[in-house]
């Protein structure tokens, strides 16, 4: 399915979801998953390139998720990755890192590849993604996808619930896994729930990735916009009338260097960092040292 999903939207194909694992209602309390061969399918009848963002309803390295359903989709989508760009994203990177493993032994000549091998080989535009929302998670997660092979291997902080450094723990450059981040994704949270986003958070990731050469993707400011002035007084003058239906105690968030956040909706609050807007892609394949 076409996607709005903004980080599909590579310059040169079209942004699409796919979704072979859905959930079955058959009356019992249960959560029932099946395997859906037809959707599985489509990749192979598409004429045009696309950037495919595997699972996006759901995680394909999940506890739930059987083992043998998880390397028929890497078969079905290694057969297309000539020509499309095939997207995973999980926070379970242990069991990504597993599956893949387990694909690899599968098919002969593969196990044991370096990532620089894997390029002119079965998966030339696979990109593996973690997510990590905070430095806890990207502590765990990251070093582990940085050791899979993969033509392009990157980290989805969305939401982004505190500041992280990505050079603290193997990061951007990891010379224990020998190998590269090729793309950071960041943004805001967004539902009735949202939690504001301090706007350091975002510019210290940005800056991270300018210095290290790695592009940045900033997809949103969520729910919470940061607003353009610091005074209170003309702060809440930019906030008025936006959601009149809350009390303003519960919209504005101040932050201790001065900084306030209203909860003005994500429309409003749009994807301007410092004025513009940050929609870098990696290359496949780009800085590839393993």
């Amino acid at each position: 399915m076409t996607t709005l999903i903004e980080w599909t939207h590579f310059p040169d194909t079209i942004g699409e979801t796919l979704n072979p694992i859905r959930a079955k209602y058959d009356g019992s309390p249960a959560e029932v998953y099946l395997l859906d061969q037809e959707v599985l399918e489509r990749p192979l009848h598409w004429r045009n390139p696309r950037t495919v963002f595997v699972c996006s309803m759901t995680d394909l390295f999940g506890p739930r998720v059987p083992g043998l359903w998880q390397q028929a989709i890497l078969d079905a989508l290694a057969f297309s990755s000539e020509k499309h760009r095939v997207l995973f994203l999980t926070k379970r990177p242990e069991r990504m890192a597993a599956v893949f493993e387990a694909w690899y032994r599968g098919r002969p000549g593969l196990s044991g590849l370096t990532r620089r091998e894997m390029l002119g080989g079965v998966c030339p535009s696979f990109g593996l993604g973690v997510t990590a929302e905070d430095q806890q998670r990207a502590t765990e997660r990251i070093p582990i996808l940085l050791k899979i092979p993969a033509a392009m291997r990157f980290v989805s902080i969305e939401p982004m619930l505190g500041e992280v450094d990505l050079s603290a723990h193997g990061g951007i450059h990891c010379p224990e896994a020998r190998g590269l981040l090729d793309w950071a994704i960041a943004g805001g949270e967004t539902g009735p729930g949202a939690r504001p986003m301090n706007p350091e958070w975002a510019r210290s990731l940005r800056d991270q990735c300018q210095a290290a050469g790695v592009p940045f993707f900033f997809k949103q400011w969520g729910e919470w916009g940061e607003s353009p002035v610091k005074s209170d007084t003309a702060a809440e003058s930019w906030s008025v009338g936006l959601q009149p239906k809350r009390p303003r105690s519960e919209q504005a968030y101040h932050w201790p260097d001065g900084t306030v956040s209203y909860r003005v909706g994500k429309k409003q609050a749009g994807r301007l960092l410092d004025g513009r807007e940050h929609s870098e892609f990696p290359q496949f394949g780009a800085g590839v040292t393993a």
